[in-house]
């Protein structure tokens, strides 16, 4: 039985699904951050990369060790 493929995401639907603007994506994209294919003059995403993209930046970011807060000075 062939599997389903799911249609590709353009830019839009990427900022739909990640709840960021479409100029965020496109700055990511150009900078390399986030999994894309050139299709022609056409970017394209696959969702389940984006998905997988977003599971690894959870990863990194919990991977980091927050600051401990600083003693406020006290008030004479």
């Amino acid at each position: 039985m062939p599997t389903r493929i799911e249609a590709l995401w353009t830019a839009k639907d990427v900022a739909i699904y990640l709840q960021v603007s479409l100029s965020w994506v496109r700055h990511a994209t150009a900078e390399g951050q986030v999994p894309h294919h050139r299709i022609g003059h056409n970017v394209r995403y696959e969702p389940e990369a984006i998905r997988a993209w977003i599971v690894s930046q959870r990863a990194q970011v919990a991977r980091v060790i927050p600051a401990r807060p600083r003693a406020l000075p006290e008030r004479r």
